[in-house]
């Protein structure tokens, strides 16, 4: 067994569960800009680095797949598997879902714009949308469920299609969490 962690500026660290022994680690091509967590499934590990999506074998750290994209991935959020889906949040332009084979992108969503500007350079004074989205999507059912920096919590169909929003005027900066039916939300205010 693995434990995954990251350094900013630094690497991705594979360490033994155990004994805290270092297996392996990367940091080329974005990755040792550590923000996120990283999924894994079954001998894969899906992370992000940049603007780059890499597959990493879990046992050896080697990229088996990357692509880079027009996105910013300078977020919080763990990628999310969902069937063939892989589901990132941005920085800059809301959510988007890649095929998990081939890293296609399938959709993109969009949300308004940040209320306030927590993503590593990002700013209004840009003069183009900051969408900001810093934490994972939670699947409910097959609907996509999250909040984001423009102060909404939001649904979505499993092909990005909007379900439903609710405008709470601050900005969702923590994962959204289902528990029994009911949707728990905090926002940036600390109400819950």
């Amino acid at each position: 067994d693995q434990l995954f962690s990251g350094a900013n500026w630094n690497s991705l660290f594979a360490h033994d569960r155990k004994t805290g022994k270092l297996i392996w680690k990367k940091n080329e091509d974005g990755l040792r800009f550590r923000s996120s967590g990283v999924a894994v499934v079954g001998q894969e590990i899906y992370v992000t680095g940049l603007n780059t999506v890499f597959v990493l074998d879990k046992l050896t750290g080697q990229v088996l797949r990357k692509k880079m994209f027009d996105y910013d991935f300078k977020v919080m959020a763990t990628p999310v598997v969902s069937h063939q889906q892989l589901i990132l949040s941005t920085s800059d332009k809301g959510i988007v879902a890649l095929d998990k084979s081939t890293l296609e992108e399938r959709w993109n969503f969009l949300t308004g714009e940040a209320l306030i500007y927590t993503s590593s350079y990002s700013t209004p004074d840009q003069n183009k949308l900051v969408a900001t989205v810093e934490a994972a999507v939670q699947q409910s059912g097959s609907d996509l469920v999250f909040g984001a920096s423009d102060g909404y919590l939001y649904r979505l169909g499993e092909e990005g299609n909007l379900k439903g929003k609710i405008n709470l005027g601050v900005p969702i900066l923590a994962e959204v969490l289902i528990k029994d039916n009911l949707l728990y939300v905090m926002d940036f205010a600390g109400n819950v």
